[in-house]
This record gives structure tokens, sequence and C-alpha cells, in this order.
């Protein structure tokens, strides 16, 4: 839940648009949501991505530390360490779809992504 919004399996544009962050976006790009957003004791940076109408991938950057952008494997290893303690490892799979920890080193950027099918 970000800002008492709920995120699901199956949450549509349609729903989104139905939020508070619904600022006439057009679900067809990737949908940043405004400042950092606190989620239990950390802070993130979230964007939202939407296929046909579905949501299919939540990204969570967290902003806890500042990281040059010459470090951002800090922030790799940050995210590695929030998934364990809910008890998650750098990837995990559910009926629903999947939680992983994302580190792309082309683009130097790190990520807590949850993926849905």
């Amino acid at each position: 839940m970000i800002d008492g919004v709920e995120f699901y399996p199956g949450y549509t544009f349609e729903d989104f648009k139905k939020t508070p962050f619904y600022t006439n976006q057009d679900g067809i790009r990737i949908i940043p949501l405004n400042g950092a957003k606190e989620i239990d004791d950390h802070k993130y940076i979230v964007n939202l991505f939407f296929r046909d109408g579905k949501l299919y991938m939540i990204s969570l950057a967290c902003v806890d530390m500042d990281v040059p952008f010459e470090e951002e494997e800090k922030r790799a290893l940050l995210h590695r360490q929030i998934l364990a303690e809910y008890g998650l490892s750098d990837v995990n799979t559910f009926p629903w779809g999947t939680i992983k920890a994302i580190y792309d080193s082309r683009s130097n950027s790190s990520t807590i992504a949850f993926l849905y099918q």
C-alpha cells in the first residue's frame, strides 16, 4: 500500500485513474509517482508500468541514502538487504508474479521490481 492506495495483481489503469496519483497520465509511458513514498521504514521513488491496461510492474528505488552515480551498486546491495528483511532472496516467484532486486550495469540503475503476470 502506498499513501493509502493498494496495488495488486489485476490492477488496471482504470483503477489507477480513480486515485490521487492520477494526473492525466496516458498509461502507456512509465508513470512516476510524485515525491518519495514511505513504505514501512524506507523511502522509495516509485514508478508504475502498465501493459495492455493492466499493471505490469512496480519499480521501487530506495532513497534512504544518497548514492553517487558511480556507486549505484551500493543501492543494489541495500535493495537486497531490504528484501532479506522480509525473508526474501534476490529473486522470488509467487503465483501472481515475481519480486526481484535488479541491478542494470548498462544504465547503472537498481530497483526492487514487482512483476505481475
